[in-house]
C-alpha cells in the first residue's frame, strides 16, 4: 500500500505531488506501507526475491490500524488559494516493474485498488521569510491536517 498525496492549486495547476506510479514503481520517498527484503549485505531487494536474505524493515499497517504520516514542502510562488489536498492509498499486490520483470511480454497489467481517499480545501496565506540576505519575500503557506484514511 501507498499514498498518492497531490496538491493542486485554484487555477488546476499541480504545486506537489508524491506516490505517482513512474516506470512501474512508485517514485522515490513514496509513503509505503509494505515489508522491504533486503540481501546479506543489507542492499534491498525488490525484483529478485530469491537474493532476499532478511527483512530490512517492516511499515505495514495492522488490520483495524492506522499511521498518521506527514507531508512538508515549499509551495512555489505564485499560488493561487485556496489549494485543494488529495491523499489516495492505494494497494497492489505487485509492481508492474516486478510483473514485468518475472513474466517480460506476457506480464498483465498491474491492478491498483484504490482502498481510500479524502479531498480537502485549504485556504493560502502568505507568510514573511527572513533569508540570509536579510530579504524578506513572500512564500505561500497552507498548513492543514487531513484526516479520514485509516
Amino acid at each position: 500500500m501507498w499514498l498518492d498525496f497531490r496538491v493542486v492549486d485554484a487555477r488546476g495547476a499541480e504545486v506537489y505531488r508524491l506516490g505517482a506510479v513512474k516506470e512501474g514503481r512508485t517514485e522515490k520517498g513514496t509513503h509505503s506501507f509494505k515489508v522491504t527484503l533486503g540481501d546479506r549485505e543489507g542492499n534491498i531487494v525488490d525484483l529478485n526475491v530469491l537474493d532476499a536474505y532478511r527483512v530490512l524493515y517492516d511499515t505495514r499497517i495492522e488490520p483495524r490500524g492506522y499511521r498518521d504520516e506527514t507531508f512538508m514542502f515549499e509551495m512555489p510562488p505564485g499560488v493561487k488559494g485556496p489549494v485543494k489536498i488529495n491523499a489516495v492509498l492505494n494497494y497492489w499486490s505487485f509492481s508492474q516493474e516486478l510483473l514485468d520483470h518475472l513474466l517480460e511480454d506476457k506480464a498483465p497489467k498491474a491492478h491498483i485498488t484504490q482502498m481510500a481517499e479524502i479531498t480537502k480545501s485549504v485556504p493560502v496565506q502568505l507568510k514573511e521569510r527572513v533569508t540570509s540576505t536579510g530579504a524578506t519575500p513572500n512564500s505561500a503557506l497552507a498548513a492543514t491536517e487531513v484526516g479520514g484514511i485509516q
